[in-house]
């Protein structure tokens, strides 16, 4: 079993921050941390960005354990 930590930036959740969004501008500043457990060992980091993708620009991916 594995966990995954993801810290989106800044710009926060919604269409700004994601895929052929405007990008950032938002000043609420704050660390946003999302915990999800339950994943596949077998995931990749590529594979949690994809479909962690829509909270916008992800700054910081980790993977418990390391790959």
């Amino acid at each position: 079993m594995s966990n995954t930590t993801i810290v989106p930036s800044t710009a926060g959740p919604g269409p700004s921050g994601g895929p052929g969004g405007g990008g950032g501008g938002g000043g609420g500043g704050g660390t946003e941390v999302i915990q999800v457990t339950n994943v596949s060992p077998s995931a990749s980091s590529e594979q949690m960005r994809t479909l962690f993708g829509f909270l916008g620009k992800i700054d910081e991916l980790r993977l418990f354990p390391p790959e």
